[in-house]
C-alpha cells in the first residue's frame, strides 16, 4: 500500500465533499432554470475534478493518480448526465494536456468511471421498479468497489513496461481506500437527496391539508380528544358560529354543543375508538342561535398528537324542510317505488304499508304482504349479533334512532328458503307534534358485492397456483399464534427439489404441475388447524401450534413417506426440510424461522448429491422408456466413445467426462412427446423444431446439476457440423469443443448401422462411406481418420 496515494486521495477529499454543496442546488421549479443549473452543476464538477487532479499522486512522469473516478462516477450517480458529461469533457481535456504514457488510460478511467455512475443512476435510483428508498451503504460501497475494479482493469492499456510497476503500487489502494471515500461521498449525497424529497413530501402535504382545511365550504374543527380544546378552525366554521378566530381557539367543544359534558366525552371516546363515523346533534352559536349539525368525525394524528377533524355540516334548512312535509305517502311514494333499493314503509305497529318491487324481489314474494308485519316477512339474522329483528326494529321507532347495519346479515328468501346477504337501514319516521309513526326500512342485496369480497379477500391471502395461504397471510397468522398458550410451536420450512430442472426439462408448466403436487403432499401431512403456506418460489412453511418436536418429527416424516409414495409421473417428489421449535416465550420466532431455514439448507446440501442423481436417473428412466432403441443408442455411445477415446490418447479423467457426454447427450429428448420421437414419417416443420430444440434442453438440465455441468457444452454442441451449417449456434471447426466433435461422429455412425423408425439400417461398410464422404462438412477429419482405425480394427476382431 503506496501512503504517498493514500495521502494524495485524503487531500481530495474535502474536495469530493464539494459535490455534495453542488448537490444542494439541483432543485428547481421551471424547466428553463433547470437546464441552466445543470449546465453550472457541470461547470463546478469541472473545477471540482480539474483541483482533483491537480491534488494527485505523481507516480512516475507521466503516471498520475487522483481520485477522478470517484468524482465523476458519483456526479453521474446523483448529478445526471448534463453535468457528468460537462465535468468529465473538462476533466478529460486537462488529463489530455498533462499528457504522458498514461493519458488513454487516464481518458478512459474518466469515461468508464462516469458511464458506471449514470448506468447506475438510470438502472437503480432512476427506476420504478426499485425501491430508491431501500438503498444501503453495502449497495454503495459495491459500486465504488466495482468502479475500482474495472479503474485496476484499465491499467491494463498502460505500456506493458511500466504495467506491472503501477498495479503493484496502487491496486491495493484502489480497492480498499477508494471505495470508502466513494461509499461516505454517495452516502452523504443520498441522505441529503431523502431529506430533499422528504422535505418537499411535507412542504406539499401541508400545503394540500391548509388548503382543503380554509377552502372548504363545510365547516372544519380541529379537536382536542383530551380536554375539548380547538386547535383550529376555519372560516367557514367562524362565520356561521358568528365568532372571531381568537374568541373561537379559546373556546371548548362543550361551549358550542348543547349535548351534556358526559355524553360528548362519551362522544369523543367513540371517534377515537373508530366506534362511530357521523352523527347528529345540536349546536349553539354566539348569538345563542341554535342550528341542527351533521358531524363526520375522525381521528387524526399530527407530529404524533392524535386530534378529531370533525366536518360539519349545517342541516337546519334541511331539517326544516324536512318538518314541512307532513304527508309522507303520498309525497314518496313513486319516487320510492321506482329506486333501485328495496324499500319498505310501515306503521307504528309494524305492519307493512308500502313495499317497492326491488324489495319483492330480494325477499322472494309475488304478492305485496300489505298490512302484514315486517318481522314476520322479513326474516333478517346475523350470527355476530345477539338482537334479533324485530327488537331491533322496534328500538329504532321507540327511540326514534337510525339503524344502518354494519355487520353481515342474513335474509331468509320466502320462496326457496334461501340465503341472502343484506344490508339495510331503518329510519323512523317522525312528524311535528306527532309521536312516531312508523319506520323505512331501506334493505340492499349484497349477495354478489360479499361473494366479490370474499374472493377478493380469498385472492389476497392465497397463493394463485398451490391455493395454500401466502407469505403474507401465513406472516399474519403466526402473529395471531405467537403467543405462550400455543407453545410448543413448530416451524418447518422446505425447499422443493429438483424444480429448475423440470422446467428446464419440461417447461414452467410442469415445474407448477410439481409444486401443487408438493402442496397437496403437504396438506395431507398436516392437521386442519396448522397454517400451510407457500413460502417463495419454490420453499413451502408450516406453522404447528401446540407441537413439540417429537410430534412434528413424525410430520416431517409422513411428508417424506407422502412423497415417495406419489403417484406424480414425471419425477419422484422430493422436499428438503428443516424444523425448529419455539418452546418459551422469550424467544423470537423470527429466530425460529432462522433456525428451520438453516437446517432445510444443511438437509438439501447433505442430500444434494444423492437427490440431484435420482433426478437425472428418473429422467433417463423416463426416456428409456418411451423408447428402448434410445436405451441402446445411448449404451452403444457410451461404448464407442471409451473406444474412440482411447485410440485418441484421451486421459481417464478426460474419458470419464467424454463417456457422461456421451450417455446424456440426448436427456433433452425428455421433454418431447412421444409421438414425435416414434413418428415413422417425416417431422413437419414445427416437429422438427422441437426436436433441433433438444440439445438447448439437455445442456439447461444438466447446467442445473453441479456435478454435471462440466459436460453441458459438449450436450449443446453434439449436432454442430464442422463446416458450420449444424445447430443449435452454427459453431464451426475448432469451435465446436472437441469432446462434442467426438460424439457428433459416434451419434451419426450409430443411427447408421442401428437404423431408426424412419430411416433404413446401414451396413459398416456403408457407415464407414458415408462418414468419409461427410468428413470435413460434417465430421472433423482427424477424428474420422482415427475413428475409422476403432471401427476396421473392431470390425477385424
Amino acid at each position: 500500500m503506496n501512503s504517498d496515494l493514500i495521502l494524495a486521495f485524503t487531500s481530495n477529499t474535502m474536495l469530493l465533499m464539494s459535490l455534495a454543496v453542488i448537490y444542494s442546488i439541483f432543485p428547481n421549479q421551471t424547466k428553463l432554470k433547470e437546464i441552466y443549473i445543470k449546465i453550472l452543476m457541470g461547470l463546478l464538477v469541472a473545477i471540482i475534478g480539474v483541483s482533483i487532479m491537480y491534488s494527485r499522486f505523481d507516480l512516475m512522469d507521466g503516471i498520475y493518480f487522483d481520485a477522478r473516478a470517484v468524482a465523476i462516477s458519483v456526479s453521474g450517480m446523483f448529478l445526471g448526465f448534463i453535468p457528468t458529461l460537462i465535468g468529465g469533457i473538462v476533466m478529460i481535456l486537462y488529463r489530455i494536456y498533462l499528457g504522458g504514457p498514461g493519458v488513454i488510460t487516464g481518458v478512459l478511467w474518466i469515461i468508464i468511471a462516469g458511464a458506471l455512475g449514470l448506468l447506475w443512476r438510470k438502472f437503480r435510483l432512476k427506476n420504478t421498479r426499485f425501491d430508491k428508498y431501500k438503498i444501503t451503504w453495502i449497495e454503495l460501497y459495491l459500486i465504488g468497489f466495482f468502479i475500482q475494479i474495472v479503474m485496476i482493469v484499465l491499467l491494463l492499456t498502460l505500456p506493458n513496461n511500466i504495467r506491472g510497476e503501477v498495479l503493484s503500487v496502487v491496486a491495493f489502494s484502489l480497492l480498499i481506500v477508494f471505495p470508502i471515500g466513494s461509499l461516505v461521498i454517495s452516502q452523504f449525497m443520498l441522505i441529503q437527496r431523502y431529506r430533499y424529497f422528504q422535505h418537499e413530501k411535507t412542504t406539499f402535504s401541508e400545503k394540500q391539508y391548509k388548503k382543503l382545511f380554509s377552502d372548504n365550504q363545510a365547516m372544519i374543527l380541529l379537536i382536542d380528544p383530551v380536554d375539548g380544546s380547538f386547535a383550529d378552525v376555519n372560516q367557514s366554521a367562524l362565520d356561521t358560529y358568528n365568532y372571531t378566530r381568537e374568541e373561537f381557539l379559546n373556546l371548548k367543544l362543550f361551549d358550542i354543543s348543547l349535548n351534556t359534558k358526559d355524553k360528548t366525552n362519551e362522544t369523543i371516546r367513540q371517534v377515537i375508538n373508530g366506534d362511530t363515523t357521523d352523527f347528529q346533534s345540536k349546536h349553539i352559536t354566539k348569538g345563542n342561535v341554535e342550528i341542527d349539525v351533521h358531524i363526520y368525525p375522525g381521528p387524526m394524528s399530527i407530529n404524533g398528537k392524535v386530534y378529531i377533524l370533525a366536518t360539519i355540516l349545517d342541516i337546519t334548512e334541511k331539517l326544516e324542510k324536512e318538518r314541512q312535509f307532513r304527508d309522507i305517502d303520498s309525497k314518496l311514494r313513486a319516487t320510492l317505488l321506482s329506486v333501485g333499493e328495496g324499500i319498505v314503509v310501515t306503521d307504528i305497529n309494524h305492519k307493512i304499508t308500502l313495499i317497492n318491487d326491488k324489495a319483492m324481489d330480494i325477499l322472494g314474494v309475488s304478492k305485496k304482504p300489505i298490512n302484514e308485519s315486517i318481522c314476520d316477512v322479513f326474516r333478517i339474522h346475523s350470527s355476530k349479533s345477539e338482537t334479533s329483528f324485530h327488537t331491533l326494529f322496534h328500538s329504532c321507532i321507540e327511540e326514534n334512532k337510525i339503524y344502518n347495519s354494519d355487520i353481515t346479515y342474513t335474509l331468509l328468501r320466502n320462496d326457496n328458503d334461501a340465503e341472502t346477504i343484506v344490508d339495510f337501514s331503518i329510519s323512523p319516521i317522525k312528524l311535528d307534534g306527532e309521536n312516531n309513526s312508523g319506520a323505512i326500512l331501506v334493505i340492499r342485496d349484497e349477495t354478489i358485492e360479499e361473494e366479490r369480497k370474499n374472493q377478493i379477500r380469498y385472492i389476497s391471502q392465497h397463493d394463485y397456483l398451490t391455493k395454500l395461504h401466502n407469505r403474507s397471510s401465513f406472516e399474519e397468522h403466526m402473529e395471531r399464534l405467537d403467543t405462550g398458550r400455543q407453545l410448543p410451536l413448530t416451524i418447518i420450512m422446505g425447499d422443493v427439489n429438483g424444480l429448475k430442472l423440470l422446467n428446464d426439462a419440461f417447461s414452467h408448466v410442469e415445474g407448477d404441475k410439481l409444486l401443487v403436487e408438493i402442496a397437496n403432499i403437504l396438506k395431507k401431512a398436516v392437521r386442519q388447524e396448522d397454517i400451510l403456506a407457500r413460502w417463495g418460489g419454490d420453499e413451502f412453511v408450516i406453522l404447528l401450534p401446540q407441537t413439540s418436536n417429537t410430534d412434528s418429527t413424525k410430520v416431517y416424516q409422513r411428508i417424506k413417506d407422502l412423497c415417495n409414495k406419489s403417484m406424480y409421473e414425471t419425477i419422484r417428489p422430493s422436499i428438503s426440510l428443516g424444523l425448529a421449535t419455539k418452546i418459551s416465550e422469550d424467544e423470537d420466532i423470527d429466530d425460529i424461522i432462522k433456525l428451520a431455514e438453516e437446517k432445510m439448507y444443511h438437509e438439501k446440501l447433505l442430500e444434494g448429491k444423492d437427490m440431484r442423481n435420482s433426478l437425472v436417473y428418473a429422467l433417463e428412466k423416463r426416456l428409456y422408456d418411451r423408447s428402448e432403441e434410445t436405451k441402446s443408442h445411448t449404451k452403444n455411445l457410451i461404448d464407442l466413445a471409451e473406444k474412440l477415446g482411447n485410440e485418441l490418447s484421451i486421459n481417464k479423467e478426460g474419458l470419464n467426462v467424454l463417456r457422461q457426454a456421451a450417455r446424456l447427450h440426448d436427456i433433452g429428448l425428455v421433454s418431447i412427446d412421444t409421438e414425435i420421437l416414434t413418428k415413422p414419417g417425416s417431422l413437419n416443420e414445427n416437429e422438427w423444431n422441437r426436436v433441433k430444440a433438444h440439445p438447448e434442453i439437455g445442456s439447461r438440465i444438466v447446467q442445473s446439476i453441479s456435478e454435471l455441468q462440466h459436460v453441458s457444452k459438449e450436450i449443446l454442441h453434439h449436432h454442430e457440423w464442422y463446416d458450420g451449417s449444424g445447430y443449435p449456434q452454427g459453431l464451426k471447426g475448432k469451435e465446436i469443443p472437441y469432446f462434442a466433435r467426438i460424439i457428433s461422429l459416434i451419434d451419426a455412425y450409430d443411427v447408421m448401422i442401428s437404423g431408426r423408425i424412419y430411416k433404413k439400417q446401414m451396413t459398416n461398410k456403408e457407415a464407414i462411406k458415408e462418414i468419409k464422404r461427410c468428413s470435413g462438412t460434417q465430421f472433423d477429419p482427424e477424428i474420422v481418420t482415427s475413428f475409422i482405425k476403432v471401427i476396421k480394427g473392431a470390425v477385424k476382431k
